[in-house]
């Protein structure tokens, strides 16, 4: 642990994500130990990444965080020229690393926060839909299988019924 920066990550934060700069050798960054860089071992470590950013040529820092990651460009905006800026290794961290949350962390010096940003969610439904169609349980019901069988077992009775009535009229007929 370091004596410096300390990063809460409260109980319950969704959907927010922490850029951070990585002031190390490339070999160092790609085998980051995350529990040692961060003070703390994330619970999902797939919920962390770490890459070049030359990885992101055409797109930049900026424009992954917008179309990879979901975050509004008015976020980004103020920070834009310093994310472009970045080169060597950069971890963004995704608050569902931790997903119990009440975690505090203690990134060691070689990690510079540049940013938190907070992914875009979707609006929810102004209101729901009151049509006929789309009430539960519309439409006519399907029978159970007993019903189906009781039905088929019926319609076989009153089969072999008339066919037996026509046989004993025949019967008669011919006698």
């Amino acid at each position: 642990m370091s004596g410096g920066l300390e990063i809460e990550i409260p109980r319950g934060e969704r959907g927010r994500i922490r850029v951070f700069s990585l002031s190390m050798s490339k070999d160092e960054a790609e085998n980051l130990e995350l529990g040692r860089a961060l003070g703390k071992a994330p619970d999902d470590p797939s919920r962390v990444e770490v890459f070049p950013v030359s990885n992101l040529e055409g797109l930049g820092l900026a424009g992954y965080l917008i179309e990879g990651c979901g975050v509004a460009e008015s976020q980004i905006a103020p920070d834009r020229s310093r994310l472009d800026a970045l080169d060597g290794h950069v971890m963004l961290l995704f608050s569902r690393a931790f997903p119990e949350g009440d975690v505090t962390l203690h990134p060691e010096p070689a990690l510079t926060l540049i940013g938190t940003y907070d992914e875009v969610r979707p609006a929810p439904p102004s209101a729901p839909v009151e049509s006929q169609s789309a009430a539960p349980y519309t439409g006519a019901p399907k029978p159970s299988p007993r019903d189906t069988r009781a039905a088929s077992r019926r319609a076989g009775a009153l089969f072999f019924v008339l066919v037996m009535l026509l046989v004993v009229v025949v019967a008669v007929l011919v006698l």
